[in-house]
């Protein structure tokens, strides 16, 4: 049907790839020598509608995008520093927030989905030094819940803001 080739001029790499529900194409990855998130949205056609580039001081490599029912987009991977890394763009790529989770020497945000309810779940794995262990978490507008697995053992941990919602999980 079509195929294209975006080019910075650096080595850029694709780590993602996820389609909305108007069709859609967004595709993150990474510009190896700057090292920043490198997302690009794409319509049915192939058309670029937008490119978005996130800097950080350091390392920052984009695994993974997956976009909820609104059109919006989730780009994840690691930074240094914070580690964990997310980032919610709108359809028409204006940041709207960004996550951030840092649990020990390493951890790395290897990919992000959504759910039927727009709940984000972004997993990878933390380095406490000794071991690297399974971590996911679970997102939404007012939650955090944190699983981290190891050997079959599960830890949970969660937070909300003080909004005076309940928390609700979904499993």
């Amino acid at each position: 049907l079509w195929n294209t080739t975006f080019d910075t001029g650096d080595h850029d790499e694709a780590g993602g790839i996820a389609v909305d529900l108007s069709g859609n194409i967004f595709v993150t990855g990474f510009r190896f020598l700057d090292e920043d998130f490198l997302t690009v949205k794409y319509d049915s056609s192939g058309t670029q509608l937008w490119n978005r580039t996130y800097a950080n001081p350091g390392t920052a490599e984009a695994y993974s995008v997956a976009t909820d029912s609104a059109g919006n987009a989730y780009v994840s991977g690691q930074v240094p520093g914070t580690n964990y890394y997310t980032i919610k763009y709108d359809p028409s790529g204006t940041e709207l927030l960004n996550l951030t989770f840092n649990g020990g020497l390493n951890d790395e945000a290897k990919a992000v989905t959504v759910d039927s309810f727009d709940g984000v779940y972004v997993t990878g794995f933390t380095f406490d030094g000794i071991t690297a262990k399974y971590h996911t978490i679970a997102y939404s507008d007012i939650n955090h819940v944190s699983i981290t697995v190891q050997n079959n053992n599960v830890t949970f941990n969660a937070t909300a803001q003080d909004t005076g919602l309940p928390l609700t999980f979904r499993w």
